[in-house]
């Protein structure tokens, strides 16, 4: 079976990332699997793919939201036996590429928010609905994210279903850490720092600033590591200098060795507006250490009844839940073990052959 995946592009996000860990497991399983990419800008994860055996084509169009999108797309789309779309642009212009040709290829996409800034007007009703028609299936990475679409279009409810975002687990078994000094090489005697942990990129749903603002109210022993990209970087470099914390705020970055960066740390923290799911929490909740996040719909899913979570925006609530877990050493181990065993019910693996379950009884009509 030849299945073709189609993104706006190969960055830092979510959707990003679990295209570069799930692709290659497709493959192993006997899928012939393909990536279409949209942009031609941010491909940070493209050499990797490649690295392991996956064709990562590209449309050649400079701007994502440019018509000429749905033109490059219809020149693959009935090469494969199914198309899967990821995220808005994806989504649209493969929906538009599939009227274009008049393809039989069944569409599948996966919703990876529980909301986007298109359900604030009514005129993308229309719009989206058009587009959800022409994908056969619609898979949600959280219960929230699907209640939240089927609210959203009550229409398309029947081809609506729900498969939790997986992490490879293997990655975070007996991995090695860095020394805090490998890790931050400007800090002197970091080894005797608290070091909190957020990743993702660096944009205005993720909310670094209220974990920023929280650093503020915790000793000085406590700093602060970012890892991601993303627009806002500048702005919480600024409100960092701001508050008088830019020796405890670290930015480095993409990085791809997040697995071996969170047994270095000693908690994480996803303070995120909203969060369609939350991959990056989970690894961390994997990689044993505790976890405290926003209580926002699709995060809250994942992390409730392992780690800890706060109200959105409250930074002096988190603030006290962070010092009141590094002091108790009790309930530091206690929280760890719980995100531990809650992240075991999370496997790619199982993730991936629900997708590929889909995609047989697709290709089966």
């Amino acid at each position: 079976m030849k299945v073709l995946h189609v993104i706006t592009s190969l960055g830092s996000g979510g959707a990003e990332i679990l295209i570069k860990e799930s692709l290659p497991i497709m493959k192993s399983k006997g899928i012939d699997t393909d990536l279409l990419v949209l942009s031609s800008k941010n491909n940070i994860l493209e050499d990797e793919l490649k690295s392991k055996g996956i064709n990562v084509y590209k449309t050649g169009v400079d701007k994502i939201y440019s018509p000429k999108q749905a033109f490059k797309i219809r020149e693959y789309i009935n090469k494969y036996d199914i198309v899967h779309t990821h995220l808005v642009q994806g989504q649209y212009w493969t929906a538009f590429a599939k009227m274009l040709s008049n393809s039989k290829t069944p569409l599948v996409t996966t919703e990876h928010s529980t909301s986007n800034n298109r359900r604030k007007h009514k005129l993308f009703k229309i719009s989206d609905k058009i587009v959800y028609n022409k994908h056969n299936k619609i898979i949600c990475i959280s219960k929230a994210a699907n209640e939240n679409l089927v609210e959203w279009m009550p229409s398309i409810k029947s081809k609506v279903t729900t498969i939790y975002n997986g992490i490879n687990l293997g990655k975070f078994e007996d991995i090695s850490a860095y020394s805090r000094k490998e890790l931050l090489k400007e800090v002197e005697n970091p080894k005797d720092l608290n070091l909190i942990l957020m990743v993702g990129r660096l944009s205005k749903p993720k909310d670094h600033k209220t974990l920023i603002r929280a650093l503020q109210r915790l000793p000085e022993k406590f700093h602060l590591i970012f890892i991601g990209t993303g627009s806002l970087e500048d702005d919480l470099i600024s409100l960092s200098k701001e508050l008088g914390l830019s020796h405890r705020v670290h930015f480095l970055g993409y990085r791809n060795d997040i697995n071996r960066i969170m047994k270095t740390v000693d908690i994480y923290v996803q303070s995120s507006y909203w969060e369609g799911f939350g991959i990056a929490a989970l690894e961390a909740m994997a990689s044993g250490i505790p976890v405290i996040a926003s209580d926002v719909p699709g995060l809250s899913e994942v992390v409730k009844g392992g780690g800890v979570l706060f109200p959105k925006g409250d930074f002096n609530f988190l603030a006290n839940i962070i010092e009141e877990i590094c002091i108790s050493e009790k309930r530091y181990t206690d929280i760890a073990k719980r995100c531990k065993l809650k992240s075991e019910k999370f496997s790619i693996e199982e993730m991936i052959n629900q997708y590929i379950n889909i995609y047989i009884d697709l290709s089966n009509i």
